[in-house]
């Protein structure tokens, strides 16, 4: 929504790279939300669920909620943007932003 094609593009890649940290693989990367939920629930999985500090003011949650919205129209919605980000293709002299580290937890983030 902001026109983040770095994000974008982290966000599509099958493995998320990693500078001194985890590389995680998404083997639901074209599952719902809710069917790895439910999925997580029926073979008894620990489900990690915590949240950023910062969560209850991201932008995040609005996004959230505008595609959740667009979802109840065209289901499709959430699918159409991955493959839009796997689609698309960057210039090599393009410089995009680092990805960094959160001062208070570590974790990887896009700001301090």
């Amino acid at each position: 929504l902001r026109g983040d094609i770095a994000r974008l593009q982290r966000c599509t890649e099958i493995i998320t790279a990693g500078d001194g940290c985890c590389r995680r693989s998404k083997p639901f990367k074209y599952t719902y939300e809710k069917e790895i939920v439910m999925y997580a629930y029926f073979k008894k999985l620990d489900y990690f669920s915590t949240e950023c500090t910062y969560s209850p003011n991201a932008y995040r949650g609005y996004a959230r909620t505008f595609l959740k919205d667009l979802e109840s129209i065209r289901p499709s919605t959430i699918l159409d943007i991955i493959h839009s980000g796997e689609a698309m293709q960057i210039r090599i002299e393009i410089k995009l932003p680092e990805q960094t580290s959160c001062e208070r937890c570590g974790y990887m983030s896009s700001n301090r």
